[in-house]
C-alpha cells in the first residue's frame, strides 16, 4: 500500500509521533500484508521504516492487526544484540495499528542465492539464535506448530529439502551428506526455550 492511500488522519498521526514532516516515501514491496510498509524520509534528512494496517474490513487480511500487535510486543523486548532494526514506537489510531522502526539500508537477496549474501544471512541467523537463547520473553515451545520443528520436517522429507537446496547456486549447493548434516545440526539445537518470531 502506498503512503498516499493511508488515511490522512493516520498519516498526520505518524508525523505527529515523529515530530517531523514526511517529504518522500519509498514503498517496500514483497510482503504478505496488504498494508503500509514504507521508508519515510523526513524533513530533517533522516529516515524511518513505517508499517501500518487498517481494520480487517479495509485491509482484507483477517487477523492482520493481531500479527502487528504481536510484532510490536516481541520487537519491544528484543535485546540489542539481535541483528534487527529497533522498534521506535507503536500505537493505534483511527482503527489502524502503526509501527515505526529504525531504517536500515539494504536490498533483497538475489535468487538463486549468491555465496556472499548467503553467508551473511546464515551468520545473522546464528547470531540471532545465540542472542535469543534462552528467550527474553514468553514464547511457545519449539514443538508447537510454527516453531522450529520445520528443520526436522525437512530432514524427514528429503524431497522437500532437495527443492530448497535447488534454489542455491551450484557453488553453494551442499552435497547430499552435507545437507543432512547441516539440517541435523539445526534440528538438534532447536530447543523449547528458543524464541519463535513471525514476520508479516
Amino acid at each position: 500500500m502506498a503512503w498516499e492511500r493511508v488515511p490522512l488522519a493516520v498519516r498526520r498521526s505518524i508525523e505527529d509521533h515523529l515530530g517531523l514532516g514526511v517529504v518522500a516515501t519509498q514503498s517496500q514491496a514483497g510482503g504478505f500484508s496488504p498494508a503500509l510498509a514504507a521508508r519515510l524520509r523526513l524533513c530533517d534528512g533522516t529516515s524511518v521504516f513505517a508499517k501500518a494496517i487498517g481494520p480487517d474490513d479495509q485491509s482484507g487480511a483477517p487477523g492482520g492487526q493481531g500479527y502487528y500487535r504481536r510484532e510490536a510486543e516481541v520487537s519491544s523486548q528484543l535485546p540489542s544484540t539481535v541483528p534487527t532494526p529497533a522498534l521506535l514506537d507503536h500505537w493505534e489510531t483511527g482503527g489502524w495499528v502503526v509501527l515505526l522502526f529504525e531504517n536500515i539500508e539494504g536490498t533483497n537477496p538475489v535468487l538463486p542465492w549468491e555465496p556472499r549474501q548467503l553467508d551473511r544471512v546464515l551468520a545473522a541467523m546464528e547470531a540471532t539464535a545465540k542472542a535469543l537463547t534462552p528467550s527474553p520473553l514468553a514464547a511457545p515451545a519449539a514443538a508447537t506448530p510454527g516453531g522450529t520443528t520445520h528443520w526436522r520436517d525437512l530432514l524427514a522429507e528429503p524431497d522437500r529439502f532437495g527443492r530448497l537446496t535447488d534454489r542455491l547456486v551450484p557453488s553453494t549447493r551442499p552435497s547430499k551428506n552435507g545437507a543432512v548434516k547441516v539440517t541435523a545440526r539445526h534440528a538438534e539445537s532447536s530447543r523449547p526455550e528458543m524464541l519463535s518470531i513471525s514476520t508479516t
